[in-house]
């Protein structure tokens, strides 16, 4: 396929994808490394550590384990706020401003519900534990280690060499136009950075060698 279908560039080993929920991944290997340093623990609220939280009572019940296992009834960002703040929402203490009035879902722990809210949660506590900007932790303890150059979380209108374009379309009949439109300002905890498909995979040799995590909080991530 294309990477830019305007410019007829196509894809390559080298080419940016954005690779959306699978940062989700990444933002985990940060929380388990913390709690393998002893500064998170997986059973502990997540107020706990966003102690400024607006919604108390949610910050009292919902864990860390709920967040990492979408089980916290947390919600979602992606709708009707995030289409009319899209642009504004640069920082992750922004979605926690627009959202962090919200009441759960459901009781933590009694469903099942893919929440990507609950990974920006996550997002502002690794920040908060680390006392470093997401982006900046991220590529110290697991870019670097696995050997990934090609990884970043850049601004969608900032320019990204080998960045590809990407496409939506409503049916199977409808013309490919651009997604710009519905992209996040930039990637965050919950998604939308961009790597290189060899990037991914010195991601899965760098969980499967133990270079990110030792043997037992490799295991407790993958399951």
């Amino acid at each position: 396929g294309r990477a830019d279908r305007e410019k007829n560039i196509a894809n390559t080993v080298d080419t940016k994808f954005r690779f959306g929920s699978m940062q989700k991944m990444m933002t985990a290997i940060a929380v388990l490394q913390l709690v393998q340093e002893g500064k998170l623990r997986l059973d502990a609220t997540f107020g706990t550590y966003l102690t400024d939280y607006p919604k108390a009572d949610m910050a009292s019940e919902v864990t860390i384990h709920h967040l990492l296992t979408h089980t916290g009834g947390t919600g979602d960002i992606f709708g009707a706020q995030f289409n009319a703040n899209r642009l504004q929402l640069r920082e992750i203490d922004d979605y926690l401003k627009l959202y962090g009035t919200r009441n759960l879902l459901f009781t933590p722990g009694t469903q099942n519900a893919y929440s990507n809210y609950g990974f920006m949660l996550l997002g502002a506590i690794i920040e908060r534990v680390s006392g470093m900007r997401y982006d900046d932790y991220i590529n110290a303890p697991i870019l670097q280690p696995a050997g990934m150059t090609t990884t970043g979380t850049a601004p969608e209108d900032s320019i990204v060499p080998g960045r590809y374009a990407g496409y939506m379309r409503q049916n199977s009949e409808s013309p490919w136009v651009s997604n710009a439109s519905t992209l996040p300002y930039r990637g965050t905890p919950a998604g939308g950075g961009y790597f290189t498909a060899e990037d991914l995979a010195r991601l899965a040799a760098a969980i499967r060698e133990h270079r990110l995590l030792e043997a037992a909080h490799t295991e407790l991530l993958i399951t």
